[in-house]
């Protein structure tokens, strides 16, 4: 017997999207590379065509095809804005798996949002066009990870004029830089480095269709489409200065049209699709510029028995001094687990080598005086008494292993185990789906986090742990009284780096973001356990408005010290950057939880330069002041000061870190925990209360 049948199912609608490479012929590729007016004949390679579906519910933003047969895709929905960066093939399964690189919050964004890719840099700037801000992110080597770059940019200080939107944004080839477009058809150029505009701007005539960067990093093409479309090239050494280059293209289909390249990055393409002739067009684009080409040389030449030697290869000595910029050499709080009881001996370096003659001492002392004249970060003594030397292997083990007395440090176990586990710092929460997500032992379990929904508080209790500083808590030091000092505020302003250097932990942190969620870390002193928690930054467009919400809400609730950095020169207008605080003290009363919300709010003003900061210091914490104060007088007792931290607040204006006087203020921030009341009597306490 055969037996047919046919299975049906119901399925959402869904529009298919087909992404067609055009391929050249390899004699195509010859002639480009040796005739530069040739026109090549490009065709469709059904071969490397691929689809994929979307939800009638999700549209398209921004695209763009990489090497490699790779495809940088932007979706939003109402929610969310979602990217993707995958090959062809693996695209469809990417977006039905929801396995997107990066998640964006649609509300923060607004409604009009511009893209712009540098694929050499691997950049990827969001223009939230009526709001004027920029958000940078950079993906890693792999593409696999994008990471936010800086803190969000407010351009409205540069936009004075009410109404007013970007509508067009581009990367300037080989820098740092794009191209804005406004609505009064003003193209200006903003610098990530300098973080501020070029001085020169270009009034365009009309408001362009599209503007376009050379792939070949040398100009800005700008399209009208008025009565008849305009190419107009303008290069970027001379923008501002200069009308730029005039292109008539009269019959070219300018709707949707792209800027390619083929070959090498200098051939340059304007395609464009005609949908009545049902053919592809495109204009060959012939860019010249001047190039002169310098050369720094030394007039003259020295003895060369006066020249310097400058060994190299010395990674081994020189990850010393990446070690001391990133950590405290000497911090405001410094960690006192180990007792008199042991004997700690003078830190030592030996270099086991064959030639023992080698300048290691010389070397080091020169690496020390380089990293402080550098960094002006304060060491005192602890790295001048280190003691270097250098010793042949036979020598070594004579005298050092074999020998009867061994010059080492010798610590009471308990203590070096605790001294060694307060160096790791432990991930605790995470706030994923506007939901706060507490960790056991460090790791995200989907498991763990089903069985915790709806569950009774003393299972909940039972279930969670915090890994290594559990038998902290509960045994070795639970009669300790514990001090919680937090650290909130934006993306990359040196969250994680000052609290390392106040509370000599060791925290990872760097211009792109890597701290997700909560972490902790504990520093033993004499008097109590300070608990240090990092969180991620507020008010970015990876996280809800409920998602902050949330993160303030815990960090509040235990603090006793709450440190919130911002950037002076881009969070001048604070009332959007405490929306999150507002929100928060809404959520719990904190007279029905007299032990809870006990911390005071210091609000650390990062400077942009240092003679700002010491020209307007006053000025500064005056400003601020007042806008404080028109929060509370706006939402009388509901304001998050008086219900979050009991009315508790400090300004403190913060010098640039490659200042001096950056170091010297953790002693101002070490007064303040001192002054603060201990709400958590035993560490035992405070781990039932967390």
């Amino acid at each position: 017997y055969v037996i047919t049948g046919r299975r049906e199912s119901l399925q959402e609608l869904k529009l298919e999207f087909w992404v067609h490479l055009m391929d050249l012929t390899s004699d195509d590729r010859h002639s480009m590379q040796f005739d530069p007016q040739y026109t090549p004949n490009p065709a469709v390679n059904e071969r490397l065509s691929c689809a994929f579906c979307l939800p009638l519910d999700m549209n398209i933003v921004f695209t763009q095809i990489l090497e490699n047969e790779k495809l940088l895709l932007v979706l939003y929905d109402r929610d969310r804005v979602s990217i993707y960066l995958e090959r062809l093939t693996a695209m469809n399964m990417a977006i039905q798996r929801d396995r997107s690189v990066k998640n964006l919050n649609r509300e923060k964004l607004g409604e009009d949002i511009l893209f712009a890719f540098d694929e050499t840099k691997r950049a990827l700037v969001v223009c939230a066009s009526t709001k004027l801000q920029l958000h940078m992110f950079v993906f890693d080597e792999t593409f696999r990870m994008l990471q936010a770059h800086g803190s969000p940019i407010n351009l409205a200080p540069w936009y004075n004029q009410a109404g007013v939107s970007i509508l067009h944004t581009a990367f300037v080839g080989g820098d740092e830089e794009v191209v804005l477009v406004d609505s009064g058809a003003q193209a200006r150029i903003f610098s990530f480095v300098t973080l501020q505009f070029r001085p020169a701007s270009l009034q365009l005539p009309s408001l362009p269709s599209a503007i376009f960067s050379s792939p070949d990093g040398s100009c800005l093409l700008v399209l009208i489409h008025d009565l008849e479309p305009s190419l107009t090239v303008y290069h970027w050494e001379t923008f501002g200065s200069t009308g730029g280059i005039f292109l008539d293209v009269p019959t070219f289909p300018v709707q949707g049209a792209i800027l390619t390249s083929m070959v090498n990055r200098g051939r340059l393409f304007l395609v464009g699709i005609d949908i009545a002739s049902k053919s592809i067009q495109s204009i060959a684009i012939d860019i010249t510029k001047k190039l002169t080409e310098f050369m720094f040389k030394e007039n003259g030449s020295r003895n060369a028995a006066n020249n310097k030697c400058h060994p190299q290869h010395n990674s081994l000595i020189d990850c010393h001094a990446e070690v001391w910029s990133r950590f405290p050499v000497v911090p405001a709080v410094k960690r006192r687990a180990v007792t008199s009881l042991s004997e700690r001996q003078q830190k030592s370096i030996t270099f086991v080598a064959e030639n023992r003659s080698q300048r290691f001492n010389s070397y080091f002392s020169d690496l020390i005086q380089t990293f402080e004249r550098t960094t002006r970060k304060p060491t005192g003594d602890e790295l001048r008494r280190i003691k270097v030397s250098a010793a042949q292997f036979g020598s070594f083990q004579n005298t050092v292993l074999l020998g009867p007395d061994w010059n080492v440090s010798r610590y009471r176990v308990g203590e070096w185990l605790v001294d060694l586990l307060c160096l790791i710092p432990i991930h605790i929460a995470v706030c994923r789906e506007n939901r706060f997500v507490p960790l056991a032992d460090g790791v995200l379990s989907a498991d763990l986090e089903r069985s915790l929904l709806g569950a009774p508080v003393n299972k909940i209790v039972d279930k969670l742990s915090f890994g290594w500083y559990e038998s902290i808590f509960q045994s070795y030091l639970a009669t300790k009284p514990v001090k919680v000092v937090s650290s909130m505020g934006q993306q990359s302003v040196g969250k994680s780096f000052s609290l390392n250097h106040f509370l000599d932990t060791s925290f990872a942190g760097s211009a792109m973001r890597t701290t997700e969620g909560v972490w902790m870390s504990v520093t033993p002193t004499d008097e109590a356990l300070i608990v240090a928690l990092d969180f991620e930054g507020v008010d970015s467009v990876e996280r809800s408005l409920q998602e902050d919400t949330l993160l303030v809400l815990f960090n509040t609730a235990i603090s006793n010290l709450v440190l919130f950095r911002n950037n002076y020169a881009f969070s001048r207008d604070i009332s959007g950057l405490f929306q999150s605080f507002q929100s928060s003290a809404s959520v719990l009363d904190p007279a029905v939880n007299p032990s809870l919300f006990q911390s005071t709010l210091v609000i650390i003003i990062k400077a942009s330069r240092l003679d700002v900061m010491e020209a307007d210091k006053v000025e500064i914490t005056r400003e601020f002041s007042l806008k404080f104060q028109k929060i509370v007088q706006q939402e009388q007792r509901a304001n998050f000061i008086s219900r979050l931290h009991r009315g508790k607040l400090d300004i403190i204006p913060w010098p640039v870190v490659e200042s001096k006087e950056f170091y010297t203020l953790f002693s101002t921030l070490k007064k303040c925990l001192s002054a603060q009341k201990t709400t958590h009597p035993t560490a035992g306490e405070f781990l039932l209360t967390i």
